[in-house]
């Protein structure tokens, strides 16, 4: 019974597509595609998908500028991946699974780390007041000083990125700040998952420490010896290598 209804809906799905569509005699067959008179483009493809998926309006130009900036950072292929579907709200946060019918109880979406407020992506990297105390420890690494970061109403990843970004443009060099970011929102969905699925507390020093850490990993890669990196330096003193 249930796969007659399915295939009705597909039936019905089909003859929708067909419309008043009617054969043609005397033409060879060829193939069409519909999106782009010029022929097919994974750019079109693309658009068709995300349409479908997240609105009728196509990306922004400001949201494709950044992932375009994303995808042309030097860090670890799955780092690049993990931040274009932030920027597309696609992972599996929780007010995200809740919208998908995964969770279906509206208490289940409050954030995993303040339990406060409900767990967007933007929420979680930039409004949370356990992500907040991240940054300011990361701009005050960065910094060499004391930087308190409050926490902001944002209303989409991208603002949130934005805010983030600027607030790394003070403190170094414009080249690392999508560098950072990517480093800064990685650890903490890192320590997220830790926290959900491992029942791991919310701390500020492990996370620094991971990030520290991990981009000492990355920043050697990218140097590839082209300046004299110490790693006590890296992590006492970062200005010294991508500070103004």
């Amino acid at each position: 019974m249930e796969d007659s209804v399915v295939d009705q809906s597909e039936m019905h799905c089909l003859m929708l597509l067909l419309g008043d569509s009617a054969p043609v005699h005397n033409m060879e067959d060829v193939l069409v595609w519909g999106l782009n008179s010029e022929g097919f483009a994974v750019k079109d493809a693309f658009q068709c998908i995300y349409e479908a998926s997240y609105g009728d309006v196509f990306m922004e130009d400001d949201k494709l500028q950044f992932i375009l900036d994303v995808w042309k950072t030097k860090v670890p292929g799955k780092i690049k991946i993990f931040d274009w579907r932030s920027i597309l709200n696609s992972l599996p946060s929780r007010a995200e699974l809740f919208r998908r019918g995964i969770f279906h109880d509206v208490a289940s979406v409050s954030c995993s780390v303040c339990c406060l407020h409900c767990e967007t992506i933007f929420h979680l990297f930039y409004g949370c007041s356990g992500s907040n105390l991240v940054w300011g420890a990361v701009l005050g690494w960065l910094a060499g000083e004391v930087v308190v970061v409050a926490p902001a109403v944002i209303d989409s990843e991208l603002e949130g990125a934005a805010m983030a970004c600027g607030l790394l443009a003070r403190f170094i060099r414009l080249s690392f700040v999508l560098f950072f970011w990517l480093l800064v929102t990685w650890c903490i969905w890192r320590f997220r998952n830790d926290v959900v699925f491992n029942n791991k507390v919310s701390d500020v020093e492990v996370i620094m420490n991971t990030v520290k850490s991990l981009g000492w990993d990355w920043f050697s890669i990218l140097a590839n010896r082209s300046v004299n990196l110490k790693k006590n330096v890296w992590f006492s003193k970062p200005k010294d290598y991508v500070g103004k």
